[in-house]
């Protein structure tokens, strides 16, 4: 599944073309409806829409956003969807956590996380 926050259609097309092309790098196949787009002005409906469908499924290995800040700025509100989401067995996984989006001094990531997406003590076993 892929999470996209994007206000624009060709941010969204970016966002897209990055998370499927990921995605596909890791061997994994994502369907036409397992794009969630948030634009910030529906109040999260996609990201609702999407843990929802989470729960419905149970073939889900991973949800890709291209950074961590398009879920959320806050740093705890990322670490409970991601303790969320590994208790539902689902990894969340980030393509790219230097986006020129992210507030410089304030981007955030899970606790172990470094910049380049890898868990610290896992380099190369993405």
């Amino acid at each position: 599944m892929i999470y996209i926050r994007a206000s624009g259609q060709s941010d969204r097309l970016d966002q897209e073309k990055l998370c499927t092309g990921y995605a596909g790098e890791q061997g994994w196949s994502v369907l036409s409806d397992d794009h969630y787009c948030d634009t910030g002005r529906e109040g999260g409906a996609a990201w609702k829409k999407l843990r929802q469908d989470l729960l419905d499924r149970e073939a889900v290995s991973a949800v890709i956003v291209r950074d961590l800040s398009l879920i959320s700025r806050d740093a705890e509100v990322v670490r409970a969807i991601e303790a969320e989401l590994a208790h539902m067995g689902v990894e969340l996984r980030v393509v790219r956590s230097d986006s020129p989006q992210a507030p410089r001094g304030r981007h955030i990531r899970p606790p172990g996380m470094k910049a380049d997406g890898n868990t610290i003590g896992t380099e190369g076993k993405r």
